[in-house]
């Protein structure tokens, strides 16, 4: 249930921050956008675990240790989802987004009735690649979480593989198989957008 939580909503929020972002950074006009964009692909460049300490002293001036917040709140919209929206979005058509424009509709109504319905393939596909980075994480949960009621399945397993047991090895075994069930359940579901796609995504 912990790692499902801390699975599901990062894969929510992320998705539509980075569609918004991305939808912005491809079709709307603002002063130093190109810049602002430059900045923000530079920073896929630092290492996660740069920044690790001083996000640890953050969080904790914040309160949030041993909290879902930290392994949440940070990531909401990050560099890659925004980059991989922003690609996507500029496929759309500028003539059917003029068009809802003359027609009245404002710029949030034609990225929720226009835009998301046609970028569901690269929003799949994200929704994949974000739910298994959550899903797998473990230097997070390590660093933030202390309460082993709030451990995530990748903590669980390397709690029981120290226990020293003769017989956790094949528990760990067994909770390894079960955790991989959800991935290989979310990619069946979505296999097919996640490959339109990539499909796309490799034309770009």
């Amino acid at each position: 249930m912990n790692s499902t939580v801390l699975a599901t909503i990062p894969v929510v929020l992320q998705v539509l921050f980075s569609a918004l972002a991305g939808y912005t950074f491809a079709k709307l006009r603002f002063r130093a956008r190109e810049p602002l964009f430059v900045v923000l692909l530079a920073t896929m460049m630092i290492p996660t675990g740069v920044g690790m300490v001083s996000n640890y002293i953050i969080m904790s001036k914040l309160h949030w240790i041993d909290t879902y917040y930290p392994l949440i709140i940070p990531g909401i919209a990050n560099a890659f989802g925004i980059f991989w929206m922003r690609q996507y979005c500029l496929s759309l058509s500028n003539e059917l987004l003029d068009a809802a424009r003359i027609d009245g509709a404002g710029e949030f109504g034609i990225f929720w009735r226009i835009v998301l319905p046609v970028i569901r393939p690269a929003l799949a596909s994200l929704a994949i690649f974000v739910f298994l980075d959550s899903w797998n994480s473990f230097l997070g949960p390590l660093v933030f979480l202390r309460s082993q009621e709030k451990f995530t399945v990748q903590l669980w397993l390397s709690v029981i593989a120290r226990q020293g047991n003769v017989v956790q090895p094949v528990i760990v075994m067994a909770g390894s198989v079960l955790a991989s069930v959800p991935i290989v359940i979310l990619f069946a579901t979505l296999q097919r957008h996640f490959v339109s796609g990539l499909a796309a995504e490799s034309l770009k």
